[in-house]
């Protein structure tokens, strides 16, 4: 006597799947499973008890399907139907197991001859990027944000730079002879493609920025000091016939990369103007670098910063320890977490200084302004410093962290370099020959991929908090993101 299923996989995930492995605990196939499932089809096979055997049909067949060039999903599809007393049972397993979903038709097939349907979908658990931690917050308000996963953006300000864009005083001497190649300076200074306001719609919650009290408004002389003028004072001329004088600095606060990309202002009301429109989302904004600010000047930044953002901006803890909850941040109407990192003296051009802690350079202001987080004290930003992806993997997996009592930086990128790393690192790196990638932009889409997928592949389970790529929006960073969160969540209630 047979005890037979007729199984029916229903392909609803948008993607072909192709056939893994079979696993066959007992049993057989009476009609042989496909190779591929093409998406939107539904195939079908048979599996029964071998002849004789009172012991009925049991295993699992996996496919896989390619997310993206580098995130593989895999779909196990089990059956057990028993010659006994117990239940038939039927399920299907994800991994990673947050990528998919699935339901029965019928839920719970009884007989001796069953049929069953798997109908498999992909998860979005109905994701909105403008308000995803709205969403979590819904789902468990009491997530701690040291616990949560949150996409940032690696030198998020610099979107607006362009080969017409002026040099800020964070430039390099290296800078000066690259950009005689037209574009190649500009196109290794510019990391993201797309504004502040489009990173929050885009759901990027970790801002990178740094900022150069001034921009070169002539050539500037490498290693010659320079003069500041107002930011609209004409540039003095000097000789016969007159030639604007060199090495002059327009006092005026950019955004920076080595290049003027837009001012101060623009990134600020872009927060402002996001955090109005979704009053449950939270923004961390590091200010990783000041380039020359005067006392005077750097009271005239808080004073502007704190006239936008006011009372939108969470205070320091008191104490040394992270607690806070998503509840704890919005029950007081607060949606902005600041950190000030590292101030620069720049004296001659082509050369900033070593970089000094904020609260330490400008005490009087720091402990004025209440709302300003010291970085040193709260936030864990290690650089990984090598142009090799094999490195950057090891350091980045090195340098999750433990303490959570600090934020937690993994910064998911590669320092630009000519010494031409072996192919399988990031493909002949080096901007001067022309040879791929050229821009950071094709650095990006090598190796931004390959972080996302060691996070959601093989580290989804470490204690990740935030994690910076460069040109984030192309990515599907913040959806993994937010896969992620809200599978933790769901485990975890």
């Amino acid at each position: 006597m047979g005890r037979n299923v007729t199984l029916h996989i229903q392909n609803e995930t948008g993607f072909d799947l192709a056939f893994v492995r079979n696993e066959i605990e007992h049993g057989k196939y009476n009609a042989n499973p496909p190779k591929k499932i093409s998406r939107g089809e539904t195939v079908t096979f048979k599996v029964g008890n071998k002849t004789g055997a009172k012991v009925g049909p049991k295993g699992s067949i996996t496919y896989q399907l390619i997310y993206t060039e580098n995130i593989y999903v895999e779909l196990t599809f089990y059956w057990d139907h028993p010659f006994s007393a117990s239940a038939s049972t039927y399920e299907v397993a994800s991994s990673p197991p947050w990528f998919a979903s699935y339901y029965l038709d019928p839920g719970s097939p009884v007989g001796h001859d069953q049929e069953v349907t798997y109908i498999t979908r992909l998860n979005d658990y109905c994701f909105d990027s403008k308000e995803w931690m709205g969403q979590i917050a819904e789902s468990k308000a009491n997530v701690k944000l040291r616990e949560l996963f949150i996409p940032g953006s690696h030198d998020s300000g610099t979107y607006n730079i362009n080969y017409y864009s002026a040099l800020t005083l964070d430039y390099e001497n290296w800078i000066i002879p690259l950009g005689s190649i037209v574009g190649a300076s500009q196109g290794w200074a510019k990391a993201q493609n797309n504004s502040i306001i489009d990173q929050l719609n885009a759901g990027i919650r970790y801002f990178d920025l740094r900022f150069s009290n001034g921009i070169y408004a002539t050539a500037p002389v490498t290693g010659a000091r320079f003069t500041y003028i107002g930011p609209d004072d004409p540039i003095p001329m000097i000789g016969n016939p007159p030639q604007p004088v060199s090495n002059i600095v327009r006092k005026k606060v950019f955004l920076c990369h080595s290049f003027a990309s837009v001012e101060m202002k623009t990134v600020f009301n872009d927060v402002k103007a996001f955090i109005d429109a979704h009053s449950k989302e939270i923004v961390f904004i590091n200010i990783q670098h000041i380039y020359n600010f005067s006392h005077e000047d750097c009271q005239f930044f808080i004073q502007q910063l704190h006239d936008i953002l006011g009372d939108k901006m969470l205070q320091r803890p008191t104490n040394k320890t992270l607690d806070l909850t998503v509840k704890d941040v919005l029950a007081n109407g607060k949606q902005i977490i600041l950190f000030i990192d590292q101030v620069h003296t720049v004296n001659i051009s082509g050369k900033a200084e070593s970089g000094t802690d904020f609260n330490k350079t400008f005490s009087d202001i720091f402990e004025s302004n209440k709302f300003i987080w010291p970085a040193t004290e709260f936030l864990d930003n290690p650089y990984p410093n090598t142009c090799k992806v094999s490195e950057l993997k090891t350091k980045m997996f090195n340098n999750i962290s433990n303490d959570t009592n600090k934020f937690s930086v993994l910064q998911g990128i590669i320092t630009p370099d000519t010494s031409f790393p072996a192919k399988e690192d990031i493909a002949y790196q080096n901007a001067i020959t022309g040879r791929y990638p050229k821009t950071l932009e094709e650095l990006g889409s090598e190796v931004s991929p390959k972080v996302i997928a060691w996070v959601n592949n093989e580290w989804f389970d470490k204690p990740i908090n935030i994690v910076i790529i460069d040109w984030v929006c192309t990515s599907i960073m913040t959806q993994v993101c937010y896969m992620i969160n809200k599978y933790h969540i769901t485990e975890n209630k």
